[in-house]
């Protein structure tokens, strides 16, 4: 089957589009078709259920995938090619956040429910992730990890959906005031959330003149102060009797799915970055612990 599709798909009229950090994306024109093949520990937590919830959507705003082979950290899937501009932060208004987000949470409430939601499952899932790291690094971010732990309850009766995972302003396009996502790798079972506190604080991190990892961290410690949430749950109503009593929680299981994304993403050989991160959020979450 998947030779077969390889024949299909990439074909002279297809162009690989990006390979860097074991990722390679194919795009078809005339088929009108993404194909990606992803080599990341982030896969492993992948939920294939995601994007065949995509596929036999009747929204018109997602890409129609088609779940192709997985072996190990191996991840191949195909996508339609949607038609769109690709957002511009610089010209975006911040009234765009809640309006995306209400129009994807379509996709969160199509397979959402109420759980007991074992926060510490949660985070040591995210923290299995990190593999192979310098001694020293390992050392701090298990210290990290054993902080944000011992500010989460053990379970809580939370809603979750299916998720983006990786909601930029990249993964979204444009067409006829009309969203339409792409980019669903990272795409697991998790907290709605998750999505909405992405694509805020990539925003708010473009605003600056100068993008910087430390100042996603800045935001997201100050997003621990306020009540940043507040947005999406009056666009998102159906959340709020459940998973707004635990705003700070979700926002510090959050932070460390964030890191871990990063450093398996973008920081992986940055050892003495991601020390200084590391040490600010574990200074920071100290200090404002209840």
């Amino acid at each position: 089957m998947l030779g077969k599709l390889f024949r299909v798909v990439l074909d002279s009229k297809t162009i690989l589009l990006k390979a860097e950090k074991g990722k390679r994306v194919w795009v078809n024109e005339r088929q009108n078709v993404v194909l990606k093949c992803c080599w990341s520990k982030w896969n492993k937590i992948s939920a294939s259920r995601n994007h065949e919830f995509i596929q036999t959507t009747e929204y018109p705003y997602f890409p129609s995938i088609s779940y192709v082979y997985r072996f190990g950290f191996l991840h191949f899937y195909m996508e339609e090619l949607l038609q769109g501009k690709k957002v511009v932060i610089a010209e975006t208004p911040f009234e765009m956040i809640p309006e995306s987000i209400n129009n994807l949470s379509k996709f969160h409430e199509g397979s959402s429910e109420i759980i007991d939601f074992d926060f510490d499952n949660e985070l040591q899932k995210y923290h299995a992730l990190l593999m192979d790291l310098p001694m020293e690094l390992n050392e701090e971010i298990s210290g990290l990890f054993s902080l944000i732990n011992e500010q989460l309850p053990k379970t809580a009766r939370l809603k979750l959906g299916n998720i983006h995972g990786d909601l930029t302003f990249r993964n979204i396009l444009m067409s006829e005031n009309q969203f339409s996502y792409i980019d669903f790798e990272h795409s697991e079972y998790s907290l709605p959330e998750f999505d909405y506190v992405m694509l805020r604080l990539d925003w708010e991190v473009y605003q600056h003149e100068r993008v910087t990892y430390e100042k996603y961290f800045k935001i997201l410690i100050s997003y621990l102060k306020e009540n940043v949430l507040e947005d999406f749950y009056n666009q998102c109503p159906c959340n709020q009797n459940y998973n707004m009593k635990f705003t700070r929680e979700i926002l510090l299981l959050f932070i460390f799915r964030f890191l871990v994304y990063r450093i398996n993403s973008n920081l992986y050989d940055e050892t003495e970055k991601v020390l200084l991160i590391v040490n600010y959020l574990h200074r920071k979450i100290g200090q404002y612990a209840k």
